[in-house]
Formats: C-alpha cells, sequence, structure tokens
C-alpha cells in the first residue's frame, strides 16, 4: 500500500505514469529458443531506452531522487547568493553615464550627471546594465547551465504525455527567465556580459525544492511521521513562501531605484523599505520617487495585502492545530526526565483529578511527567486542571491513539516507566468498554514489549485477554470482594469508602501515641 501511494505522488509530482519506465519507443526484443531440436519458443524481453534508465535512476529511485532534490535547492540558493554578492560589489556611478562615470561640465553650469536626469525622470541605462566581473559571470553562467540542463533533463525523461505538461509549468517558464537570458551573454560577451538578467527568481524555484525534499522524506519515513513533524514543516513552507516573496520585492526595489537621481538605494536599505511597508508602519524616511518603483510598490502592496494576511493565517492555524495535537515530547526530556503515560479514550475532569491525585500523593512520583494521551480535543474544562501551577509544569496533554505507532512514538512509550489504561466513564456498555482497552492494551505490548501496563477494566471474564500486564484492576471483583467482606464484616464498605473519599496522602503525626 505505502509503495502503490509512493508511485501515485511521483506521477503526481514529476509527471510520470507508474506503469511505465520507458516509452512506446523502447526496443521489444523478440528471442527465439529451440529445445530439444523442436519448434521455436518465442520469448519477449522489454528492454529500456536511455530514457527510461535516467527515469528510473532520477525518479524511480528514492535515494537518488531526494539528493537530486537537495542538489535543486542547494543550485537556486547559490544563485541567489550570487545575485546579492553581485549587487554588493556592484558601484553604478562608474558607468552611470551611458557606459562612463559621469564627468564635471567645467565652467559650465550643469555637469554631465544633471543634464542626464534633465533629459528623463529615470536612468534607464543603469536598469538595463550592471556590473559584473569576469568570475562573478562565470560562476553565475555556469549555475545557470546546470539549472537549465537540470530542467531539461526532468523534462526529456518525462512519458510522451506529461512533457507539455511539463513545459507548460510555471517552474520550467522560471527556470527559462532565469537561465537562457544568462547563457544568451555567450554570444559576444565584451557588451553582454553586464546585461541584467533577474536571477533572484530562483527563490521561488528554490522554494519548490523545498517542498519536493517535504514530499519525498514522507514517502520515505512515512511510518515515523508525527503530526507535530507535519505542522512544523507547513510553517516552514509559509514562512519560506513569505521569505521569497520579501526578498522577491527587495531585489526588485533596489534594482529600479539605481535609476534614480536623489535616492538609489542599498540592499539592507531596500530590506528596511520593504518590511516598514508591508507591516503597514510607513515611517515616510525612505520612498521611492521614481513612477516605475511607485508602480511596483503599488503591484506589490496589492499583492502583499491579497497574499500575505492568508499566509500569516495559515501559519497561525498550523501552530494552534499542532498545540492541539500537543507537540511531541522530545527524546532529550524523555531521557533526562521519567515519565509515564496515561491511555484512555475519554477523559472526564474527575477522572483527571482523582488520577493526578493519586498518582502524586506517593512521594517517589513527584518528579515524574505524566503524558495523558485521549482521542479527545482539549476541552476547557481540562484546560483549567492542566494550567494549575500543580500540574503545569508536569502533565502534557496529547490528542491522539494508542492503536497508531505514530502516537506512541510521539509519547516515547518505549521510554516510559509504566503505562495506566483508564477505562471510560461513564460508560454505558461496559463489555464494549473492555475491549477497546484490551485493544490499546495489546497494541502498546506490541510497540514497546518491555514497557510495564496498568490496566483497568470492568469484567472479571477478560483479564485472561491482558495476563502480561503488571497489574489489573477489575472493578467486578474489587465490587464482589468488598460485599463478600462485608458481610463478614458488617461496616466494612463504608469504612473503605470514607477512607478513599477522604485520603490526602501519607501523613506524619506530631503526637507519639497517634504515630
Amino acid at each position: 500500500m505505502a509503495s502503490l501511494e509512493t508511485d501515485v505522488i511521483v506521477t503526481d509530482v514529476y509527471g510520470l505514469n507508474s506503469d511505465s519506465d520507458s516509452d512506446s519507443c523502447d526496443n521489444v526484443c523478440n528471442i527465439d529458443t529451440y529445445v530439444d531440436g523442436s519448434a521455436p519458443v518465442k520469448y519477449f524481453t522489454h528492454e529500456l531506452s536511455c530514457r527510461g534508465r535516467l527515469r528510473r535512476f532520477f525518479i524511480r529511485n528514492a535515494s537518488t531522487r531526494i539528493a537530486s532534490t537537495f542538489f535543486d535547492l542547494a543550485l537556486k540558493s547559490l544563485i541567489c547568493i550570487m545575485y546579492v554578492v553581485r549587487v554588493y560589489l556592484d558601484n553604478p556611478s562608474e558607468y552611470e553615464c551611458d557606459g562612463h562615470p559621469c564627468r564635471s561640465a567645467g565652467n559650465t553650469t550643469q555637469s554631465e550627471r544633471q543634464e542626464l536626469y534633465s533629459r528623463s525622470d529615470i536612468n534607464w541605462y543603469v536598469l538595463l546594465w550592471v556590473h559584473r566581473s569576469l568570475p562573478i559571470w562565470i560562476t553565475e553562467l555556469c549555475l545557470a547551465f546546470v539549472s537549465l540542463i537540470k530542467a531539461m533533463l526532468l523534462v526529456y525523461i518525462a512519458t510522451k504525455g506529461h512533457r507539455m505538461e511539463q513545459i507548460l509549468t510555471k517552474n520550467f517558464f522560471l527556470e527559462i527567465i532565469c537561465a537562457v537570458p544568462m547563457l544568451a551573454t555567450l554570444a559576444y560577451p565584451p557588451v553582454l556580459k553586464d546585461l541584467f538578467v533577474p536571477v533572484f527568481f530562483n527563490c521561488w524555484l528554490a522554494k519548490r525544492a523545498l517542498e519536493k525534499i517535504y514530499n519525498d522524506l514522507h514517502l520515505t519515513r512515512q511510518r515515523f511521521q508525527t503530526i507535530s513533524v507535519t505542522s512544523l514543516q507547513q510553517m516552514v513552507l509559509v514562512l519560506a513562501n513569505i521569505a521569497c516573496l520579501v526578498f522577491v520585492c527587495i531585489c526588485c526595489i533596489q534594482h529600479i531605484q539605481r535609476g534614480s537621481e536623489e535616492t538609489p538605494l542599498s540592499m539592507f536599505q531596500a530590506f528596511y523599505f520593504v518590511i516598514v511597508t508591508f507591516s503597514t508602519v510607513g515611517y515616510g524616511d525612505i520612498s521611492p520617487d521614481i513612477w516605475l518603483s511607485r508602480l511596483f510598490m503599488v503591484l506589490m502592496i496589492c499583492v502583499a495585502f491579497a497574499s500575505i494576511p492568508r499566509q500569516i493565517e495559515g501559519l497561525v492555524s498550523t501552530y494552534m492545530e499542532r498545540r492541539k495535537a500537543g507537540g511531541e515530547y522530545s527524546h532529550r526530556s524523555a531521557t533526562r526526565n521519567k515519565h509515564v503515560i496515561v491511555c484512555s479514550s475519554s477523559l472526564t475532569q474527575d477522572t483527571l483529578m482523582d488520577f493526578l491525585n493519586e498518582f502524586y500523593a506517593h512521594p517517589k512520583l513527584e518528579e515524574h511527567t505524566v503524558i495523558l494521551l485521549c482521542s479527545q480535543e482539549l476541552d476547557s474544562s481540562k484546560q483549567v486542571i492542566l494550567k494549575d501551577p500543580k500540574w503545569s509544569h508536569r502533565v502534557i496533554y496529547m490528542k491522539g491513539s494508542s492503536l497508531k505507532d505514530i502516537d506512541l512514538k510521539r509519547c516515547r512509550v518505549h521510554q516510559a516507566d509504566a503505562c495506566f489504561f483508564l477505562a471510560p466513564r461513564p460508560s454505558p456498555d461496559k463489555a464494549k468498554a473492555d475491549r477497546h482497552t484490551i485493544l490499546r492494551s495489546w497494541a502498546v505490548k506490541d510497540f514497546a514489549p518491555n514497557c510495564k501496563q496498568y490496566i483497568q477494566l470492568f469484567s472479571v471474564a477478560n483479564k485472561i485477554h491482558v495476563k502480561f500486564a503488571e497489574h489489573v484492576v477489575c472493578e467486578d471483583e474489587f465490587k464482589y470482594a468488598l460485599l463478600a467482606n462485608n458481610c463478614l464484616y458488617p461496616g466494612l464498605s463504608t469504612l473503605v469508602s470514607l477512607l478513599v473519599h477522604t485520603s490526602t496522602g501519607l501523613q506524619i503525626a506530631n503526637i507519639d501515641w497517634s504515630r
């Protein structure tokens, strides 16, 4: 089932048919074999073409697919870093006057720079051309070549019905925009080497590679993918989406403002301006002064108002869902502190209070952490109990089921000192409740055989199914034993009831006769 699901998702992501490793043009060999001089027996073998072998290596193989995606992420990130380095090393004043520094006008009233901006509000030359040193140009050229070859290879190894879909995707379109103009500078390097290319759009391709990495890791380690890890991945992707939007705005406004006479911006100033603008603070100390940058910021503000609140809402909702699920008890905490697990299909306020009071009444258990594993959401009544300073630092609530390996791993049940199974109260069908308790006990026994179990049941007949437990408390057995002893010793049931309801733990009297 897991293999089938993996093939389906890989098909959706990479545009492949799950039942074909080669095209219809692959070689089909007809081999004639003669057996004992009789008529030839024909065997048909299906040999993979070069495309089929590449497809099997880059797509079907999980390890090489993940390694290839990590390579994409590193490649796109490096391209963005090289763009930032190029911007910091660039000095537009060295070539802003049609390729050379602006000269003073001598005895005339206007300098060459003032004359340039008197003809136009925008210096289009510095928007079209940049200064790119030879090592940076060679590095960006190599990165663009590798990136384009990788994109073309994915199109080549896709099946016939999906190649056009691969070409028409926005990711392939971004690859063309970022790589082809850079490779075009090879046509005439003395002039085209300094052509401006918006390679900062590769940040969106890096974000897409990050999504693929999370998908592939989820497929390869699906058995141990916990809710907290999935929520964390969603939060990382939302933050990456916001970071890409901010980075693109920073690079665009910084480059456009290069054409301004009064306020050209550095990368840090552009970062400050974009953050202040998107946060709606608007100090006004930096503002675009040419119509092109103003038009760009109007468009970006519209995009930001349409997307950033939705992204933040998704981030907050993901965080709230993670809090409802209870997160995960870390391996470090399980190593440093002793903990026990309480499993129940439903926990009432009275049941929770009774267990915590009785458990922590023993002095040796005061340092233990109690993990409550329940399939119900944490309601307001139980939240009040868990926020009590007496329990808040040593009681953890997790939404989940002991029938799922993922939830048992979240609780670190294999490192727990004990696991308690509480019968649900009130329970209209006690036989059904016992069956559920026994199933949960078997699941924990299968996942963590060395974990001690303390089980609460209703019927005596069901004790035989959990003989491996450390101790089994049966309600009917206790009730019948109490009634029998009450017949022998009248008033015993009243005494036991008073002792149970007035118990406050171990107390040492100060008077000698009461010790």
